[in-house]
């Protein structure tokens, strides 16, 4: 189906979403692809959409998903984060400290872009560098523990 309104598509998203989280990957996949058929740019159906694929094992096209809705929405926070992830995981470590530097620029108040940023700076041989964005969330979010563990590690690297 088609959407026709803004409404229609609300209703396809909270669909899709409530199919990936059951399970459901190939009730997901279709309602996001009948989103983008009315908006091809549409951020939010992009990521469900490369949440799908990634899922389904096709991560090459997931990631090309999910640059998509970044690329339409720069600064989308949790899509920024899963494509970060999946840099890490395929090897390519400066694309995944650039989508996050970039979707913090975006977003500068957002503890969990810093917090993700930090790890991924430690994980890629930087705990200076992870320690001062880690820094960076714990200020944003002072509640945070896992903030802490992480710059707990951090300094001791």
């Amino acid at each position: 189906m088609k959407p026709k309104t803004a409404d229609d598509i609300a209703r396809l998203m909270a669909r899709a979403g409530q199919a990936f989280r059951a399970g459901n990957l190939s009730r997901a996949g279709k309602d996001a692809e009948d989103v983008l058929k009315a908006v091809p740019e549409h951020g939010e159906a992009l990521y469900c959409l490369g949440l799908v694929r990634h899922n389904q094992g096709k991560t090459v096209q997931a990631m090309t998903l999910l640059r998509r809705a970044l690329a339409a929405h720069p600064g989308f926070a949790p899509c920024a984060v899963t494509l970060s992830k999946m840099l890490l995981e395929t090897g390519d470590g400066d694309g995944a400290l650039r989508v996050l530097s970039d979707a913090l620029a975006q977003n500068p108040g957002d503890a969990n872009l810093a917090f993700e940023l930090g790890r991924t700076r430690i994980i890629l041989g930087d705990p200076a560098g992870g320690a001062e964005d880690l820094g960076r969330a714990a200020e944003l979010a002072p509640e945070a523990p896992p903030v802490y563990g992480s710059l707990g590690i951090a300094y001791q690297l």
